[in-house]
């Protein structure tokens, strides 16, 4: 089923701030490590919400392979206005009708004119990068899912007959979620040194202390 999407990813863009940037350029010290080396990325994604198959129940076809569909008046079923004000009557139900027996209604596949709840996502994250040595890089990072908190709803009822048809009940999306991350990243000679680090603070932590750990290929 075709579906519109639009996704515009952003970043990583550095901050200008801090040692060799175009502002603060000549921070130093602790000043220098406050400021620098921040940055921001993230996702949008609109997206439109799938097409709707409506069904009729029970089966009045007569046929063993395959179910009925609603009778159309012809006119649009389509509603206006928030989708917050339309979760009880998603669409028009007054223009569908059981089907005759032995028919299997004059519904389309998909209506044309009507679509579930879409997607209008966006997801964030701030991060900065801090170099306590040489060969390592500690990046600390809040990464912010559904930052605005924005509510997906599911499809509406799609079988005519039961109550619920039209009516919207769920939510397919979660809301906003902040996750916090610090990450060392271990390069060069010193692997060793690392490895036996990481076994320390792993007994020293038990199971309360889980960092996440990324080292680069030796070259």
């Amino acid at each position: 089923m075709w579906r519109k999407l639009k996704a515009t990813p952003v970043g990583p863009a550095r901050s200008p701030l801090g040692s060799g940037e175009k502002l603060l350029g000549s921070a130093t010290g602790a000043a220098d490590k406050l400021v620098s080396r921040w940055g921001i990325e993230g996702i949008t994604t609109f997206q439109a919400g799938f097409p709707i198959r409506l069904a009729s129940a029970p089966n009045r076809s007569g046929s063993f392979g395959s179910g009925s569909r609603p009778n159309s008046t012809g006119q649009s079923a389509r509603t206006a206005g928030p989708a917050q004000s339309r979760l009880g009557k998603w669409f028009d139900t007054s223009v569908f009708s059981p089907p005759a027996s032995f028919t299997f209604g004059n519904v389309s596949r998909t209506l044309p004119d009507m679509r579930a709840h879409g997607t209008n996502n966006y997801d964030f994250a701030v991060f900065k990068n801090t170099e306590p040595s040489e060969s390592a890089t500690l990046q600390f990072r809040a990464e912010f899912f559904n930052l605005f908190n924005r509510v997906q709803f599911g499809f509406p009822g799609q079988v005519l007959g039961p109550a619920q048809f039209g009516v919207v009940s769920s939510q397919v999306n979660d809301p906003r979620l902040i996750q916090l991350v610090l990450r060392l990243n271990w390069q060069g000679s010193d692997s060793a040194a690392f490895d036996e680090w990481r076994t320390r603070a792993s007994r020293a932590g038990g199971q309360r202390f889980r960092p996440r750990f990324s080292r680069a290929d030796q070259s």
